[in-house]
């Protein structure tokens, strides 16, 4: 499992990128280069996020090349054991809320289904004796 820290890096490239999803949607994401040092050795690096992520929405990725335009110092995390990998944004707590709230709400419904489900078949047994 990876640990990460945190590095200062100075942003290299920083543009918003178009591409068409698996559907041909137009969908946007940052196009990013930046370098760090650790432990005085230099290194560069593209991923923006933890975990790749697009958007339909330009203006959001608008918004964060923005705040990370090229020549600007930035916040790096760094994986301690392996510091190629790095990233600017930990996006995996929004992946994660996102995930949760979607399985409350199957879970919720699967729930009212069933308690539906137990609610008319106890009337239709009750219709059976009156």
């Amino acid at each position: 499992m990876a640990t990460w820290q945190i590095s200062r890096g100075k942003m290299l490239i920083s543009e918003v990128e178009e591409y068409l999803d698996s559907e041909g949607g137009r969908m946007y994401r940052p196009y990013v280069r930046y370098s760090y040092d650790v432990n005085g050795r230099k290194y560069t690096s593209d991923n923006a996020y933890r975990i790749a992520y697009g958007t339909a929405s330009r203006r959001e990725i608008t918004r964060f090349v923005k705040d990370h335009r090229a020549g600007s110092v930035v916040k790096v995390y760094y994986d301690v054991r392996n510091p190629e990998r790095a990233y600017l944004v930990d996006n995996i707590v929004m992946t994660t809320l996102i995930m949760t709230i979607m399985s409350t709400i199957i879970g919720f419904t699967s729930f009212l289904v069933i308690i539906g489900g137990i609610f008319f078949l106890v009337l239709s047994i009750m219709s059976l004796f009156l």
